[in-house]
């Protein structure tokens, strides 16, 4: 496995394991430890990848944020396909 994407993939390990600690834990009771065990990486990977657990803690949440707002842009576009037919329709002919 070329050495980039097992760094991508060890980078997702962390995350997910990060995201699942705070979820069960909390920010602050959750230790790099402990997602270097639900991870199966080292601190050494894990600093590797971020340079703390704040700094992971914004990545996951720009990555929340990026699912969110992809979330909005298909509810705004529903909404303007409602919103042009009931134009349509108000403004046909009964």
């Amino acid at each position: 496995m070329p050495i980039q994407q097992r760094a991508e993939e060890t980078r997702t390990r962390i995350l997910s394991a990060a995201q699942a600690c705070f979820s069960r834990s909390g920010f602050a009771a959750a230790s790099v430890a402990d997602i270097c065990a639900e991870a199966g990486v080292t601190k050494g990977a894990f600093y590797y990848h971020f340079t703390s657990k704040q700094n992971l803690f914004f990545e996951l949440l720009k990555s929340w944020l990026v699912v969110v707002d992809s979330g909005l842009e298909t509810a705004r576009g529903q909404t303007e396909i409602v919103s042009d037919g009931l134009v349509q329709m108000a403004g046909a002919p009964a």
